[in-house]
Order: structure tokens, then C-alpha cells, then sequence
């Protein structure tokens, strides 16, 4: 149950365990591309539903100050994403597409193993950057170029705690108004209240809403102790 992330060794994961005909139930935040067998469950809309969901929003949505004191839609979108996650690639090149507009995006993969830095955009589309602080700083730049920039943020929550440190306290934009738009992984981090200290910070992330009453993965989990303290195996 559960694996943290959707990576090309975790979809071979799932491949092997569903060749024994042993069920897998994905987290959240879980790319679609991790379906390769039939006994493999995500516990969540597909991602090209959620996109589509979150780009609208963006588009739509009055989520920006515009300095008047009042709200209004992005104009212009910068996308963050890990190209080494399945479920980052994933999510972040779907709403890129359903956002219009030429979204900007950035990647950058932990321990910077993206391959070099890349000043303008690559044959892709994509910068690479290598550190934390180049991507910060790449975003403090979309951000004063257009105050009216959202930032899709398809990474994992550990990656964005430390772009927000270096963003607030080691950019030209320290004290600027940022507004996110992320997705179910920073969603458990948001409701712990991680971010609550920055209010320069607008967070929009996204929630699942379940039905009244324990979830299916609840259910489940309940069934499988019930069945260990009689001596069965689990189902």
C-alpha cells in the first residue's frame, strides 16, 4: 500500500506484484502512468483530471492581487517539476498544456542530477536548474516580469519548503506576494500548518473530498487487522 512516489522502479514494482496477482493501492499523489496492471488501484482522480480541474481555476479563478486591492486570474503561469518523477512530469506537462498562455516551466530533480543548467529554454521548452536557489531565483524573475504569474508547483512538499526558504530570504523578491497552485502533495504539509509563518504566501492545493465515513483505503485497513488477530490471511 502506498508507494511514496511513482518512479520507473516503482512501475516495474507494480508490474512484478501484479504478475503474483497481489493487489497495490497508490497514495495521492500517484501518476497516472503507474496503471501498468490491472491489480493496481490509485485512490485519487487521474492526474489529467485534476489538471484540467486546477488550470481552470487558474484561469478563472480571481487568485492574484493585482495591487488594487482586489483579485483577478493569472495572466501567465511558471511550472515547477521534477522530470525524474512520473507523477511531477506528469501532472506539470498536463496543466501546462490545459493552462494555454505558453506556461514557463522549470525543472529541477533533487541532488541536482537534471543534467547541467540550462540558461533559456531547452529543446523542450524546460530550464533545468541544478539548485534550489537557481530555481528560486528563476521564479523571483517570471514574477517581477508579470505580477499576475501563478506558480504551478508539481513537485514534491520537501522541495517546496526549501524553494520557499530561499525564495523569501536569498531573492530580489523577498517580501513579494507569491501565489502557488499545487497539487495534493502539499496538501498534508499545508494542513499542518508548514506554511502558515509566510504571508507573503498565497497557497491554493488541492483536497480530495471523500465520502461521509471511513475511505475504502480505511475499510480496507480495518479488514486486514481484523483477519491478522484471527490467524487469517489477509484478503
Amino acid at each position: 500500500m502506498g508507494f511514496s512516489k511513482s518512479l520507473k522502479q516503482t512501475q516495474e514494482a507494480v508490474r512484478i506484484l501484479g504478475g503474483a496477482r497481489i493487489p497495490v493501492i497508490g497514495t495521492t499523489a500517484t501518476a497516472d502512468l503507474m496503471q501498468v496492471d490491472g491489480y493496481y488501484r490509485r485512490v485519487a482522480p487521474t492526474d489529467s483530471r485534476e489538471a484540467a480541474i486546477e488550470a481552470e481555476f487558474a484561469r478563472r479563478g480571481n487568485i492574484m492581487d493585482d495591487g488594487t486591492g482586489s483579485c483577478s486570474p493569472a495572466r501567465a503561469a511558471v511550472v515547477v517539476k521534477d522530470p525524474r518523477d512520473l507523477y511531477s512530469d506528469e501532472i506539470g506537462t498536463l496543466f501546462a498544456e490545459r493552462f494555454g498562455a505558453r506556461p514557463f516551466t522549470l525543472e529541477y530533480t533533487p541532488g541536482g542530477r537534471s543534467g547541467g543548467v540550462t540558461q533559456g529554454p531547452g529543446p523542450d521548452g524546460a530550464a533545468r536548474k541544478d539548485s534550489i536557489g537557481e530555481l528560486a531565483d528563476a521564479v523571483c524573475e517570471r514574477v517581477v516580469a508579470n505580477p499576475r504569474t501563478v506558480v504551478y508547483w508539481a513537485s514534491r512538499a520537501l522541495q517546496f519548503s526549501a524553494f520557499l526558504d530561499d525564495f523569501g530570504d536569498n531573492t530580489a523578491c523577498e517580501g513579494r506576494k507569491l501565489t502557488v497552485l499545487g497539487g495534493n502533495d502539499l496538501t498534508t504539509a499545508a494542513l499542518a500548518g508548514a506554511y502558515a509563518d509566510r504571508p507573503w504566501l498565497r497557497l491554493y492545493h488541492t483536497v480530495h473530498v471523500l465520502p461521509r465515513g471511513p475511505s475504502a483505503a480505511e475499510r480496507y485497513r480495518q479488514e486486514v487487522q481484523r483477519r491478522l488477530r484471527q490467524g487469517l490471511r489477509s484478503p
